[in-house]
């Protein structure tokens, strides 16, 4: 069985590694974890005395020495830091300290558990019904709301002039067709031994069953194409065809009769 950790109850103080004269007084209930917060690069961007004197030692690869002064029970913590940062301050110590210390009280028991009944049900209390219909009245109408008058007439003018078809030179047809004629039989390969290690990775393998009938399931779902679209989907691959191995031949044009 673990021992329960217990952390020492400590007041601590930051030397500075130049003058090595004692910068900040502080206290801590966990040890020495507190004053080694100091020496993060988070507590660098603090805004108090002692984060910009921290800050100056940093632009010189520098951080503050941690010393403990006393260690005393934890209910004469915030005193002990008072008298501490009052000794500094009758010795001529050049402290950062913005108080006098002490500013944290402990809750008593009874104040915590006074604290714990009012917050209970506070944290996500659901909506009344009254306040569910405000909101709804709040947010009808924000989707597909159609633009007004004014707003369409400002589209307007702000589209006129722009070159939009064949009037656009980089949408022309005659440019359109040239990347159309230069892309056609541009097809990217793969290696041979590639296509090998696919082949091989794939061999022997069966759908199941249940695979197939999902698959068979969801390609009755896709929308079918029209006639019109399959004859023009069919001319297009014929003209590509005829412009990489010359014409179209049907393959049933080989059968004999």
């Amino acid at each position: 069985m673990k021992k329960k950790r217990t952390e020492k109850c400590l007041i601590y103080g930051l030397i500075d590694p130049i003058s090595l004269l004692v910068r900040y007084v502080g206290l801590s209930s966990s040890g020495m974890e507190r004053p080694r917060t100091h020496t993060q690069p988070c507590q660098r961007n603090t805004t108090s005395h002692c984060g910009a004197w921290i800050r100056s030692l940093a632009t010189q690869d520098l951080v503050p020495i941690i010393t403990v002064l006393e260690e005393c029970p934890k209910e004469t913590l915030s005193d002990r830091e008072c008298w501490w940062i009052a000794f500094g301050h009758a010795c001529d110590w050049p402290l950062t300290n913005l108080t006098n210390g002490g500013e944290r009280p402990t809750h008593t028991d009874e104040l915590r558990a006074k604290m714990s009944a009012v917050r209970k049900g506070k944290l996500h209390k659901p909506h009344t019904a009254e306040t569910r219909a405000k909101m709804s009245a709040a947010q009808k109408g924000r989707l597909g709301k159609s633009p007004s008058v004014e707003t369409r007439a400002k589209i307007s003018a702000a589209n006129k002039g722009k070159l939009r078809g064949d009037s656009n030179p980089a949408k022309r047809s005659e440019v359109r067709a040239k990347i159309s004629s230069s892309s056609v039989g541009i097809k990217r390969r793969r290696a041979v031994e590639h296509n090998a290690k696919i082949a091989a990775a794939h061999l022997g393998y069966k759908h199941t069953a249940e695979a197939k009938a999902k698959m068979r399931e969801e390609a009755l779902k896709r929308p079918r194409m029209s006639v019109e679209t399959r004859a023009k989907c069919s001319a297009a691959s014929r003209r590509r065809w005829s412009l990489v191995k010359g014409p179209y031949i049907h393959p049933t044009a080989f059968v004999k009769d």
